[in-house]
């Protein structure tokens, strides 16, 4: 899979709290870098179920809103259509892993049906 990062609203200043995320913890490159090698570990493990390695581009946007909200936006693109999942949480001691689950969940079950009415498909054509 062919990955793409865009990190929005993250400053430089922040300190990394051990297995959580305060509302300074992310910002700067190891931060950036933390989330990066995250969600790349996470997904190309969920989904090599249900995707080729060398299918699917990922478009992953992390952002900081107002009010302290992260948000996660992450987009697929694979067997000719695409897969969108988002989520918010508020940084203020959640933790990370949740959130890039929560969109991964989403992601995956669109794929999964996706894949599924492509069996169906081949299936009844062949019969």
């Amino acid at each position: 899979m062919k990955f793409t990062f865009t990190f929005k609203g993250l400053d430089g200043s922040a300190h990394k709290r051990e297995g959580a995320l305060d509302s300074r913890a992310l910002g700067g490159s190891s931060q950036q870098d933390l989330i990066r090698n995250l969600v790349i570990e996470r997904t190309e493990k969920r989904f090599s179920k249900v995707l080729n390695p060398q299918d699917g581009d990922v478009t992953v946007i992390v952002s900081r809103e107002k009010n302290n909200w992260l948000m996660l936006e992450m987009t697929v693109k694979a067997f000719g259509d695409q897969f969108f999942g988002e989520d918010k949480v508020i940084e203020t001691g959640t933790n990370l892993d949740q959130l890039i689950d929560g969109v991964l969940d989403k992601i995956e079950r669109q794929l999964m049906k996706k894949k599924d009415m492509l069996k169906e498909r081949w299936k009844a054509r062949t019969s």
